[in-house]
Formats: structure tokens, sequence, C-alpha cells
């Protein structure tokens, strides 16, 4: 069984999930299974579930979950093998932004499936074997980039492998933490020189 997870507070359409089924479907792997966790938004449970009928993916294979506290999804995520970070490039902003969501599955340990926005495509350039991109809207896309994972075990170790060593030593607020405080701080000195100065 390889487990898929995605979180987000709701659960609803244009975020990605359509291509995950439909790329689901694509791949016709039984041990394939996504975990969604969030609130469903009025009537989009039945619309996505209906897809996966339509895909031929058993409902079984499609698991809900209550949404969970901020501090605990890396936790959660952990439980999992490969989180998706979907987010489409619908607009400048979201096309540069980087999703929280990969921050915390490489946290958690995940491989990462990922749309190839520029801000993502930009982490992916850094994190190699941990994350695969794929085309937003193209469910074919994703499920290509997904193949190699499922079909081998032994890639998929290897990107959850990395994913880890990229949490533990770079992508982590451990890390990051006197990079940005030495930032704050040359930021403030050269605001109070200013002061000074004028």
């Amino acid at each position: 069984m390889i487990r898929l997870h995605w979180f987000s507070q709701t659960i609803g359409p244009d975020r990605g999930l359509e291509d995950a089924v439909r790329g689901m479907g694509l791949l016709r792997a039984p041990g394939l299974e996504l975990s969604l966790r969030g609130n469903w938004q009025v009537g989009y449970e039945a619309r996505l579930r209906r897809l996966a009928s339509d895909c031929g993916v058993s409902q079984d294979r499609i698991v809900s979950h209550r949404p969970a506290a901020p501090d605990a999804l890396v936790r959660l995520s952990a439980e999992y093998d490969i989180g998706l970070a979907l987010d489409p490039a619908a607009s400048e902003n979201n096309d540069i932004a980087l999703s929280n969501k990969m921050f915390a599955y490489l946290l958690a340990g995940n491989a990462v499936l990922a749309t190839r926005t520029k801000g993502q495509s930009w982490l992916a350039q850094r994190l190699g074997p941990a994350v695969k991109l794929c085309e937003p809207g193209r469910p074919e896309s994703w499920a290509a980039a997904l193949r190699p994972w499922v079909e081998d075990a032994a890639v998929l170790d290897r990107a959850l492998a990395y994913a880890w060593y990229m949490g533990e030593t770079r992508f982590n607020w451990e890390m990051e933490k006197p990079v940005f405080l030495d930032v704050v701080a040359k930021a403030l000195a050269g605001a109070s020189a200013n002061r000074a100065a004028s």
C-alpha cells in the first residue's frame, strides 16, 4: 500500500484533487490510497467520489479525515508515504508561492508530488529525488510523475530517505532560525544607523 496525503482547512474544487483522482484512475494501481484531511465543502465529497467511480477508483481508496491543528500536521503526515502539493498557478502569487505543505511533508519524511509552479519548481531543484513535479490540470502528467514511485519500491525508498535528510538538515526552522534572526538584526541595525545619521 502506498499512501498519499493532502491537507487543508477545506477540501474543495480547484485544489488539484480532481487531477489526483483522475491520475489514480490512469495508474490503475490497486495499492494506492488517497487520504484527504480537512472539512469538505458542501457537496464536494459527493462530486469527487462520483468522479472516482467514473475513473474506476474504488471508494475505499479515498479516505477522509477531520482537520488537524497546524502543529500536529507533521506528525500526522509521517504516517504516509507521499505528500501532495497540488496548488494551481491561478495567479502570479499562486505561481511564485512555496506551499507550506511541501515543508510539512519534508519534515515528516514524505516524498512530495507537486505541481510545476514557479515557486515549487524552484524548491524542487533543491530537493532532488525527494520531489516529482506534474503539470497542473493534466492528470496524465500527475500519473506519469507518480508512476516510478508506484512501480519501484527502491525508487520510492530513496525519495523518502532524501526527503527525511533534507527535512533534517536544511528545510526546518532550527536551521533557518539563525539565518532569519541574523537578517532581522542587520535590518534593525541598519535602520538605527539611518535614524542616527539623519
